[in-house]
């Protein structure tokens, strides 16, 4: 006989004429080699593939020669070759849908083959991991098991799937994602295991998370093993309502997987657990509704999670927040027990989801990065200990003139803070103030509004870097419209004043562009002088500290001293310093020249500039 034998999915067919039987496929994919076999019992070889005949030219119809990967039977008129492509079955997987963390999980299918089974293995491995480690699963009858080992069950969950493979090769897997077992955590549940930061000062803060879903998500059961009994001079927790304002510890508030709280302690060495908890199921996306404006989140898994598995629900770009007594732009992963703060600009609800899958990266958009921009200028501001580094005056040739998505809100404030923004109520959007604030690239000049708002009493200082990123044509100067003086950022980036207890936002104006723009500006907001001023100091009556403020229409060297009622000398604040032309303002601390505090009284101060002295009254009060 002559066969020409082909490799078929399901099954190849044969004709055969009465002199010699000569097989060609009439479905095969792969043409092999052909042999001619003069008899029953003979044999054919070629790569794979070796087929036994048991019937010859002569042979009785019904023979059947079979190899690995095909069976041969033939007839009168014609020659079936089936090939064995079906994969084992997988059903009915058995896991407890819950465990026990550190105690062995047992798990069983049913696995069935039309010929016969030549292995089962069980694939496991934790919540959130790179790869699966593999268990010989044993057989009692069709029933395949096995367990995975103690260790790896853990408040991360488990997650697992079963192979098995036939006699021929053929394989199959169940399910082609994975089950999950949600873990049990008991006790004090899971800790992060470092202290939190310590303070009084804002930057003591931090947003906290917990990574299960726990049996007690009271903030008492959470908090109080760990901090004691609250005493908000020890410590103080806040939740953020939809509102955007604040609830300060409530014994009965609830701490959700997925949301995030502040927390600041007093003392050292403070660690928080959780307390009892339950992994959550690691198979499906979570989500966490936005409120509109701020929303405080947390990763429920006790792993990390890239920043690319989070997307939201709207399809617009995730603006996720990070304090570590600043606030900057979070970036590589949702870390657990750590709390961050994300936008929603929208005047509706959101959704923000984590998909706990760890794949590659996954393709989404990104706000766009303010130093990616064709130039910017980065406002550093600090006071005592508190600090708002994360605010730019962009110009980007994408931007529009009002809103759009490269604005970015300022962060949430808690406590004795300090905070830089633009203020754009005109933009009509959920929150008014912006870190970032972009504008198209301008012909001949722009100009940005800066505030400053500061609960710390003492002095403030604005540090700006980037200028250098400016094209050379354009001036950059800050104009303070409480002094009304103005700086160059290009010579100095540097301006400090005093805030005072329960002032008003300080406001700026940063004037970007040619000659000709700025000076039009800037004799609209008319910040040089026609003649020499002394205005009233700020605030009057005082204690302890004042500003005073003058002006000088050209450069001059300035004095000012300040007088008791009796015409003595108190304190000598300037003396003889060379002050540019424009405003300018000092603050004096109502100490005298000895460091003593004066006492409470009508005192004068007087400034003298050349032979021309102006002199004012004002009132300490203790």
């Amino acid at each position: 006989m002559i066969y020409s034998l082909s490799r078929s999915v399901g099954f190849l067919v044969f004709f055969a004429p009465l002199a010699g039987l000569s097989l060609d496929s009439a479905s095969g994919q792969s043409q092999l080699d052909s042999y001619v076999v003069p008899a029953a019992g003979a044999s054919a070889t070629s790569g794979e593939y070796t087929l036994v005949v048991s019937a010859g030219q002569n042979g009785p119809v019904g023979q059947i020669a079979s190899a690995p990967n095909f069976s041969l039977s033939t007839g009168f008129l014609g020659t079936v070759v089936t090939v064995d492509t079906q994969a084992p079955s997988i059903a009915n997987i058995t896991a407890p849908s819950t465990a026990v963390a550190n105690e062995g999980v047992q798990v069983a299918a049913d696995v069935t083959d039309n010929d016969v089974v030549a292995s089962a293995t069980l694939y496991y491995r934790q919540g959130g991991g790179s790869s699966f480690s593999s268990v010989p699963m044993t057989a009692a009858g069709d029933t395949y098991s096995a367990q995975v080992p103690a260790g790896s069950v853990t408040s991360r969950g488990l997650e697992y799937y079963v192979e098995a493979t036939d006699g021929t090769g053929n394989n199959v897997r169940v399910p082609t994602g994975f089950n999950v077992t949600r873990v049990n955590v008991a006790g004090e549940g899971v800790s992060r295991g470092s202290a939190q930061p310590f303070g009084t000062a804002e930057t003591a803060y931090r947003l906290i998370s917990v990574p299960l879903d726990l049996v007690s998500r009271t903030a008492s059961a959470v908090l109080v093993d760990d901090l004691g009994e609250y005493d908000d001079t020890q410590w103080r927790f806040f939740s953020l309502r939809a509102d955007q304002s604040y609830a300060e510890f409530q014994g009965g508030a609830s701490l959700a997987a997925g949301m995030g709280y502040w927390l600041i302690v007093r003392s050292s060495g403070k660690t928080i657990d959780t307390g009892a908890g339950t992994s959550i199921a690691t198979n499906q996306v979570f989500e966490v509704p936005l409120n509109a404006g701020w929303t405080f989140i947390g990763n429920p898994f006790n792993f990390n999670i890239p920043f690319s598995n989070l997307t939201l629900e709207s399809g617009e770009s995730a603006d996720i927040r990070a304090y570590s007594g600043a606030w900057s732009a979070a970036s590589g992963s949702l870390q657990p027990f750590v709390g961050y703060a994300i936008t929603n600009e929208t005047q509706s609800r959101d959704v923000l989801r984590i998909d706990p899958v760890l794949v590659a990266a996954k393709n989404q958009s990104e706000p766009v990065s303010p130093v990616d921009a064709d130039w910017f200028v980065r406002f550093e501001v600090n006071a005592g200990e508190a600090r708002d580094d994360d605010n730019y005056l962009v110009a980007h040739a994408s931007a529009e003139s009002g809103w759009d998505v490269m604005d970015r809100p300022e962060a949430p404030v808690i406590g004795d803070y300090l905070s830089a923004r633009f203020e754009h109520p005109e933009w009509k959007k959920p929150l008014t103030a912006y870190a970032v604030d972009a504008r198209p690239v301008p012909e001949n000049g722009e100009m940005w509004e800066l505030s400053v708002i500061s609960k710390v009493v003492g002095s403030v200082r604005i540090n700006a870097t980037g200028v250098e990123s400016i094209p050379d044509m354009y001036s950059v100067i800050l104009v303070d419209e409480f002094s009304g003086s103005h700086q160059d950022l290009r010579v100095e980036e540097s301006f400090e004043y005093t805030n005072l207890k329960n002032s008003r936002a300080r406001r700026f104006r940063v004037l970007v562009g040619r000659d000709q723009f700025l000076q039009e500006a800037m004799a609209k907001m008319n910040v040089l002088p026609e003649k020499f001023e002394l205005d009233q100091n700020y605030p009057n009556p005082f204690n302890p500290e004042t500003v005073i403020r003058f002006g000088v229409p050209v450069d001059a060297d300035v004095s000012l001293h300040v007088y008791d009622v009796l015409g003595r000398r108190i304190k000598t604040l300037l003396s003889g310093e060379v002050k540019g032309a424009g405003y300018h303002s000092i603050t004096w601390n109502g100490r005298d020249e000895s460091g003593q505090q004066v006492a409470s009284g009508t005192y004068l101060y007087h400034l003298k500039v050349g032979k021309q002295v102006l002199t004012r009254k004002m009132l300490i009060v203790k």
